[in-house]
């Protein structure tokens, strides 16, 4: 409790005037190790390889797309301009990216191809013999 406090999230996180004395307590006694065979240590960690990183880009469901149309024709109210959209804003499209929507009349399900993509391509890797990590 001398270095650290909980946000309002409940998460904890070091105080900021305490910040300096936690980090001169953790240099008196803990060290950093880049490669444990420099210490005499057996160095057991093969080399790993460089990850192959994937990205890919899915179109919207016509379910999704009817209801992001929605959301901002009701944001903007009709102006040409868009309206600068805000962290509320952002995470409802968040959420219906994701395949869920909230509206007045309750939580709706959008479809959305994501998880039958991702499924097809770790059955593919995986018949190749790879190992996947999503």
């Amino acid at each position: 409790m001398t270095f650290f406090s909980r946000d309002k999230s409940g998460n904890w996180r070091v105080k900021p005037h305490a910040a300096q004395a936690f980090y001169q307590f953790m240099a008196s006694w803990s060290i950093y190790v880049r490669n444990p065979a420099s210490f005499g240590w057996q160095d057991i960690l093969a080399t790993l390889p460089e990850p192959d990183l994937r990205e890919y880009q899915l179109d919207m469901t016509d379910v999704q797309r009817e209801l992001m149309y929605g959301f901002l024709a009701k944001k903007n109210r009709g102006l040409l301009v868009m309206i600068r959209l805000g962290l509320q804003e952002r995470s409802k499209l968040s959420q219906l990216a994701k395949g869920s929507c909230t509206t007045r009349s309750g939580r709706r399900h959008a479809s959305h191809a994501k998880p039958a993509f991702v499924a097809d391509l770790v059955r593919q890797d995986v018949a190749d013999g790879r190992q996947v990590l999503v």
